[in-house]
């Protein structure tokens, strides 16, 4: 699913790209000519018909579809760039195909209805030039700002030291695959020399990883780690979280209870090249044993 959501980023921004800079051309210049042309309605109308041809549909629509996959794959915890992706596909989703689709397309069949040299057609098209070109130039810099955001967002999801927004993105993708129990993503998540360490243990790689997750999540079926907050500062992020779920399985020994337990603990992460290279958790077990039955107090 990673590997789908960097196919599709680059889609997005070469799409986007493109495609703004061709709605940029009908403002700063196209426009601007027909308005002085004494053909510039029947001009436009063949240009609107020959623009329906399967290479701008392509890029048109298809970077429409790109932008609202890759969003959808973001928010599920799949791929990278986090909510400066997802901002730069809702703009071009809802700024450039949006404002096209409710605005200058109904426009454009206005204008091809009515009869060529008509009065009709002569006062509609004042109005057209006005308006399209307006709403034109409002999709030109909404698409402008969306794959700006898009390609900043990739910037932060390449290799060499991470950004802090990139880190913390890569942590939300680490939580949400262990709440998913989807050990198949751990490989694109952890450096293959990743370390993991607690009071007591260290694991080493995605495999070490794994066992300790496949472990617990034995003990906790309904395993969900929520993230109470999180701070990031370069390659590095620390995140507090909530460690809930039912004991219906053995943990360290100890046979189900049966139990909902809810414990709190802390997580710092350290990125580089795009990977988790080593994370250092604190989980409370004082409260975690207590809410087992396994020490007095609860």
């Amino acid at each position: 699913m990673n590997a789908l959501a960097v196919v599709l980023g680059v889609v997005a921004v070469v799409g986007s790209g493109v495609v703004t800079g061709i709605l940029l051309i009908f403002s700063n210049a196209v426009m601007p000519s027909l308005a002085r042309h004494a053909e510039g309605a029947a001009t436009m109308v063949t240009i609107n018909e020959r623009i329906l041809n399967p290479v701008f549909l392509l890029l048109f629509v298809g970077t429409a579809v790109a932008c609202g996959v890759l969003a959808v794959l973001i928010l599920l915890g799949y791929g990278r760039g986090g909510l400066l992706a997802v901002a730069g596909c809702g703009l071009y989703v809802v700024g450039v195909f949006g404002v096209t689709a409710a605005v200058n397309v109904p426009m454009n069949d206005a204008l091809a209805a009515l009869p060529g040299g008509s009065p009709e057609a002569a006062d509609y098209w004042t109005v057209y030039l006005e308006r399209w070109t307006r709403w034109n130039t409002v999709r030109s810099a909404l698409g402008v700002l969306g794959t700006a955001l898009l390609a900043t967002s990739m910037l932060g999801s390449g290799g060499g030291t991470a950004t802090s927004t990139h880190a913390q993105d890569l942590v939300r993708q680490l939580i949400g695959a262990i709440n998913r129990q989807d050990y198949g993503a751990l490989p694109e998540l952890v450096d293959a020399d990743y370390v993991y360490r607690a009071p007591g243990q260290e694991l080493q790689g995605a495999g070490g990883l794994e066992g300790l997750l496949a472990e617990y999540h034995r003990a906790f079926p309904d395993l969900e780690l929520v993230i109470d907050d999180m701070f990031g500062a370069g390659d590095r992020v620390a995140t507090a979280f909530t460690f809930q779920g039912t004991h219906s399985g053995e943990l360290m020994g100890v046979p189900a209870t049966g139990r909902r337990v809810t414990v709190h603990g802390t997580i710092h992460s350290r990125v580089e090249d795009g990977r988790i290279v080593e994370e250092w958790e604190i989980l409370d077990l004082d409260t975690l044993y207590r809410q087992l039955g396994l020490v007095e107090g609860e």
